[in-house]
């Protein structure tokens, strides 16, 4: 780093602190590994109503990382699965990752 904090023209980015995706296989609270919506999707897969790659899931959530300041063509995205534990009944995060997306621009309300 230089000086002022900047980082030099020929440094490397710095290392991020997690390494993505994110997988949680187990509850925190519980220790138990099934899930609601899983358990749900596998009793329908198992019925033949859907495809065996199909992934069930409470809640996706997509987390914008954007300085408001500043024009991006390329944001990162913070992508979180939330599903609700089958032991103990814990909304938690079964997955988690970080993708680059386009920002789109929307029309205001009422214009």
């Amino acid at each position: 780093m230089g000086d002022n904090g900047d980082f030099a023209i020929n440094e490397p980015e710095p290392k991020s602190l997690l390494e993505f995706p994110l997988d949680f296989p187990t509850c925190g609270v519980c220790g138990s590994t099934r899930t609601v919506a899983a358990t749900v999707g596998e009793e329908e897969r198992q019925k033949g109503k859907m495809g065996k790659d199909t992934m069930v899931f409470m809640h996706q959530f997509n987390s914008i990382i954007l300085d408001p300041t500043r024009v991006a063509l390329s944001v990162p995205v913070l992508s979180s699965i939330l599903d609700i534990c089958a032991g103990c009944g814990t909304v938690r995060c079964v997955h988690a990752e970080l993708s680059m997306g386009i920002p789109q621009l929307q029309k205001g309300r009422g214009r």
